[in-house]
């Protein structure tokens, strides 16, 4: 992680995505300040800002936790606010029912065996109280993009500054959807999220950040973000890179 945070810091593209985060989050967090909030990867704060200001707007209590034990630490220190620790998705170091809502933002696609996918589904649903708000995102296999990277070695794909971890299993736009709702919960909403393809957008980003001057720099943010706007379009599955689902655990749930 610290290597490639050095060589590959993409600072651009990277307050892109959280802008992009945030604006998801604004739409479908609960407006509660006095719940408990657990984001289950904590790549975003220790590669940018981050998503903070938008989470500790809608909670009391942010927990945070990523599979890298430096990541978690390095949170830690930049905001002591945030509870993190250093867990595995799949079991969860939580109490049943511990959390009001859950933010999973490009978690549970790093696995190479899919019934990890289910597992992970399976500890967030235990872990959320009944009534609680899930947010997840995972990467969007019927976008052809995503489907060809999946394909391609890891070692490129690092080596050219793509990725950051080893890509993972994922589902389509529709199987994500049933994915969550096997796993107990109930699906309100899904959406297209991130239309820019990032192969291209990554570099146009960064290189206008660092040779362009502020108008066109502006006009190239503002037409990234104008892309979003057609996140529930009819294209949108086969345009987006990620799948975002928005549920909840039904209050009967046991």
């Amino acid at each position: 992680m610290e290597d490639w945070l050095a060589e590959n810091p993409q600072p651009a593209w990277r307050r892109h995505s959280d802008e992009v985060n945030a604006g998801l989050l604004a739409r479908w967090l609960p407006e509660r300040k006095d719940g408990t909030l657990l984001k289950t990867d904590l790549f975003d704060e220790i590669a940018s800002d981050g998503l903070h200001s938008a989470l500790v707007s809608r909670a009391g209590k942010i927990c945070g936790m990523d599979v890298s034990g430096y990541t978690a630490r390095a949170v830690a220190r930049k905001y002591p606010d945030i509870a993190a620790c250093a867990a595995d998705i799949r079991r969860l170091p939580f109490a049943d029912s511990s959390f009001d809502t859950i933010v999973s933002l490009s978690t549970v696609d790093h696995f190479a065996d899919p019934a990890d996918i289910f597992r992970s589904l399976e500890e967030l649903r235990r872990v959320l109280r009944p009534a609680g708000t899930l947010v997840i995102t995972l990467d969007n296999l019927s976008n052809p993009l995503v489907a060809l990277r999946n394909a391609l070695p890891y070692s490129l794909l690092r080596r050219v500054g793509l990725v950051s971890y080893p890509v993972g299993q994922t589902f389509t736009f529709g199987r994500a959807r049933e994915c969550v709702g096997s796993a107990g919960f109930t699906v309100l909403d899904s959406t297209g999220l991130m239309l820019a393809p990032r192969v291209f957008a990554i570099p146009v980003l960064e290189m206008a950040a660092r040779r362009a001057n502020g108008r066109m720099r502006d006009r190239i943010r503002n037409a990234l973000m104008w892309m979003e706007k057609f996140q529930d379009n009819l294209f949108a599955p086969r345009l987006a890179h990620f799948v975002a689902i928005r549920a909840v655990r039904p209050a009967e749930s046991s």
